[in-house]
């Protein structure tokens, strides 16, 4: 459309400040150029994001955050939840009456009469020292023991 210098000469024209659209054809062109690049440029322009939205939201996170914690710490776990606000060490004195039941119900229902413990022993003198014989007449499986001991 126009020559190289001719436009180079026109571009620079249009870029002044103060260049009017009535002076020659190619500075108006640029001029308008100009303005509709400019004006694109303005419309793809990023706006900035609502930070005054953003914050509000943070706001209320937080909030939100500060109350889960104190129903968090209001609700008790585990032990403390079985013990209100009482200390561990209130479980020791129960602990010592229910071992301390179970112990006696133990010892109580236990009886001596039934266990026999009796075993039958014999000994023999050898020349190559003595024999012991054990036999439990109680156990059925018949079980004999027998040492020889060394004397020597």
């Amino acid at each position: 459309m126009f020559g190289k210098k001719r436009g180079m000469q026109a571009m620079l024209a249009a870029d002044r400040p103060g260049a009017s659209r009535d002076a020659t054809p190619e500075v108006a062109a640029f001029v308008a150029l100009r303005e509709q690049v400019r004006a694109a440029e303005a419309a793809a322009a990023p706006t900035p994001p609502p930070f005054e939205l953003m914050w509000t939201g943070v706001e209320a996170r937080l909030a939100a955050n500060a109350r889960e914690r104190v129903e968090t710490v209001a609700k008790p776990t585990g032990w403390r939840a079985l013990l209100g606000h009482r200390p561990v060490w209130v479980l020791a004195p129960v602990g010592a009456l229910v071992m301390a039941v179970v112990l006696g119900y133990f010892v109580s229902t236990a009886g001596s009469g039934d266990v026999d413990n009796r075993c039958y022993v014999d000994s023999y003198d050898a020349a190559s020292g003595t024999i012991l014989v054990e036999q439990d007449l109680d156990d059925r499986s018949g079980v004999t023991v027998i040492w020889h001991l060394d004397e020597g």
